[in-house]
């Protein structure tokens, strides 16, 4: 009696874990891709597993940035969570938008499409190695090598909780990056920008400032 107990036991156990396998899955993504003349590459490797039925996960990955065989960024992530984005679905596309500025995010651009731009200047007497500007939590862009007193326009897919009510962009950035001299700078900013229309494309611009740096 005691035996066929145990028996019906371990067969509700084993069909437990027959239909949890059902829902719990596992997910990768592998992102390797040079810039167009190769001098510069993303690395994005990471792991997605559900932990259970209502939304937690459990993520482990990578990020390098390469200039030639030189890491010129990388970190590490192994955390778990529920409710929250996955780094794998805010880092879901790249594509480089010049030989030295990257794109990742949750939507991929599309060249063909209407972007907005962005003005990035470099105004400290630092070589900026990187610099990364955070448009929204699923899209942000990364310039390589900005020489002291620098300047870069770049092309952006428009980001739409910039257009708040006709005639006015609401904008912020965060954004963060290391100099050639291993100084780490990141800050904020924030403006209202006036337009004729909310559909017209923005033209933002961003200064890296002395008072940037940590």
């Amino acid at each position: 009696m005691l035996t066929r107990t145990i028996l019906s036991l371990l067969l509700v156990a084993m069909l437990l874990s027959a239909q949890s396998c059902q829902w719990l899955s596992r997910r990768r993504s592998n992102i390797d891709k040079p810039s167009p003349t190769r001098a510069y590459r993303v690395k994005f490797e990471s792991t997605v597993e559900d932990t259970d039925r209502f939304l937690g996960f459990h993520e482990w990955g990578s990020i390098q940035y390469l200039k030639g065989a030189d890491v010129v960024y990388s970190h590490k992530w192994d955390y778990t969570d529920s409710m929250e984005d996955t780094v794998m679905g805010m880092h879901k596309n790249a594509a480089w938008l010049g030989d030295n500025v990257l794109y990742m995010g949750g939507d991929q651009p599309v060249v063909d499409t209407p972007m907005d731009e962005i003005t990035i200047s470099n105004t400290t007497l630092e070589h900026l190695n990187y610099a990364t500007i955070s448009f929204s939590k699923h899209s942000h862009i990364t310039v390589f090598d900005l020489p002291a007193a620098g300047q870069i326009r770049v092309r952006v897919p428009p980001v739409m909780n910039w257009r708040y009510k006709e005639g006015q962009i609401d904008w912020s950035f965060g954004f963060g990056g290391g100099t050639r001299s291993k100084r780490e700078f990141a800050g904020a900013r924030r403006d209202l920008q006036k337009t004729t229309s909310p559909t017209e494309m923005a033209n933002l611009s961003l200064e890296i400032t002395e008072g940037d740096f940590r």
